[in-house]
């Protein structure tokens, strides 16, 4: 993705319109975010400011691999208060929702359209690819004891490998996004595709929709 990320983090890449981080606020908007940013955190730190008006708190890592900050992250979650975690590059379903989980229980996403190297199958993560069990990188944890020996460094998956109060934690089986339409991965460099646009294909036709009052004026300025 080098040429994609040269100017921005991954989870500000556009697709369908959209950065990947803001399908996570349009899935949970009512929830309060802690967001992890290394690569690029002074765009990610404006452009979230500037663009996003819900609940969030930015944390800053300096730190290699997936556990990076995560101890700092967990600061700001209360004493047994169920919490997700999840990557930011995750497209999950735009009708995704936690209703009915047990909330005494903690569980592993599972994608079983996609392949990766790590698979959580039997209450165990084995470092093995799998098209059935993918560990997503979606995970949610009742209390943040359940983690609280985490490293500052290295990949957060092999750590969970070694815990075995994870054992029998449930499996929350999860689609992945798929789109009829086209996705465009560089669309932040795109000048009509921006936070505020849409794209739609339609045969041989480029659609350019406004999704706020601010872009629907700017439309009919440029039609005129």
């Amino acid at each position: 993705m080098g040429n994609y990320t040269a100017n921005k983090p991954k989870a500000l890449i556009s697709v369908d319109g959209l950065p990947m981080l803001w399908h996570l606020f349009k899935i949970f908007p009512d929830k309060g975010l802690i967001i992890i940013g290394d690569y690029k955190y002074d765009v990610l730190s404006r452009y979230v400011e500037n663009f996003y008006d819900g609940k969030y708190i930015l944390v800053k890592s300096d730190s290699i691999g997936t556990c990076a900050v995560l101890k700092d992250a967990l600061l700001y979650i209360k004493e047994d208060e169920l919490f997700m975690l999840i990557w930011s590059d995750i497209l999950l379903p735009s009708n995704f929702s936690l209703d009915g989980i047990d909330l005494g229980k903690n569980y592993i996403g599972i994608f079983k359209d996609c392949e990766c190297r790590w698979a959580y199958m039997d209450g165990v993560f084995k470092e093995e690819k799998s098209n059935e069990h993918e560990a997503a990188g979606l995970f949610i944890f009742n209390s943040k004891n359940v983690i609280d020996d985490i490293p500052t460094e290295g990949e957060f998956v092999r750590y969970l490998s070694t815990k075995k109060t994870l054992n029998s934690s449930n499996c929350l089986f999860v689609e992945q996004e798929k789109s009829g339409q086209k996705k465009f991965t560089n669309g932040m460099n795109h000048p009509d595709l921006r936070l505020f646009n849409q794209l739609l294909i339609e045969k041989d036709k480029v659609i350019k929709k406004p999704l706020d009052a601010q872009e629907e004026r700017l439309a009919k300025l440029q039609l005129n």
